[in-house]
């Protein structure tokens, strides 16, 4: 289970960095994005770790969601 997730503001390059480095969002997709929400699984889950990237419109609107395996 994921926590909960951070939303942050951040420089829209951070968006667009490929895995491993970031979730690889295309430039359209940060163009409408606003921020960026990060959430990622638990230390003691098992299974193997993920982080999951959210790009938030200025309303709230999901515009997209990418998970990348690892942290």
């Amino acid at each position: 289970m994921a926590k909960i997730p951070w939303t942050i503001t951040m420089d829209k390059t951070r968006m667009l960095e490929k895995p491993p480095f970031g979730p690889g969002f295309s430039i359209d997709e940060a163009d409408q994005a606003e921020s960026m929400s990060i959430a990622f699984s638990d230390f003691n889950e098992p299974g193997k770790d993920y982080t999951t990237f959210t790009l938030h419109a200025a309303d709230g609107q999901v515009i997209s969601t990418k998970t990348v395996m690892g942290y």
